[in-house]
């Protein structure tokens, strides 16, 4: 109990975003309203959460975001981007690698969601690295995600939540360091 108090009362959540508010996000971003449209996502999370520190930023290389993870030495980082599609796993692995920084990562589409990798100890940061680099200049990726909806995003996001918790706790995660895939038709992981 002391250390979900602990975790519950500080003052160390970071939001990197660059982008603003449109039309298209309030279907799954349930922060913002029609009279946010246009604006900074930033600037309204700020307004609406005194607790969070807020970085305005498009993470395109590894050096940008190696200078905020100097700045603020996360415990945890939460990858929920999708550009530039793939690289951004290498941006934010990379730094983190020798550290004992988490890492997890989660997307949503309109019939799945992707839940992972979760990756909690130096090995298992240094295996992921070592494999994304070994596709990043062989591998034309582009993103299937063309669209997503709240209640999907909503079941992705607690799954997420859940094993932070769980994690900072010392209890048993769901996701490991393996992607799973989760099934919006069928409410389950795809094969296992």
């Amino acid at each position: 109990v002391e250390k979900v108090q602990s975790i519950a009362t500080s003052n160390k959540i970071f939001v990197i975003d660059f982008d603003n508010v449109s039309a298209t996000n309030l279907n799954r971003q349930y922060t913002f309203s029609e009279k946010d449209i246009g604006k900074s996502k930033l600037t309204i999370l700020a307004q609406k959460f005194n607790n969070i520190t807020t970085i305005c930023k498009k993470i395109n290389t590894e050096d940008d975001f190696k200078n905020i993870y100097d700045a603020y030495k996360p415990d945890i980082v939460v990858n929920c981007a999708d550009t530039p599609p793939l690289l951004i796993e290498l941006f934010l692995l990379s730094p983190i690698v020798n550290t004992n920084t988490a890492y997890i990562a989660c997307g949503v589409g309109l019939d799945s969601g992707t839940l992972g990798p979760f990756l909690k100890t130096r090995s298992e940061k240094k295996s992921e690295l070592k494999m994304l680099k070994s596709v990043a200049n062989r591998l034309s990726y582009t993103s299937t995600c063309f669209s997503s909806f709240g209640p999907t995003n909503s079941i992705i996001v607690d799954i997420i939540a859940n094993d932070i918790c769980n994690y900072f706790v010392g209890l048993p995660t769901i996701i490991s360091k393996q992607r799973k895939v989760f099934d919006f038709t069928k409410l389950g992981i795809k094969n296992g």
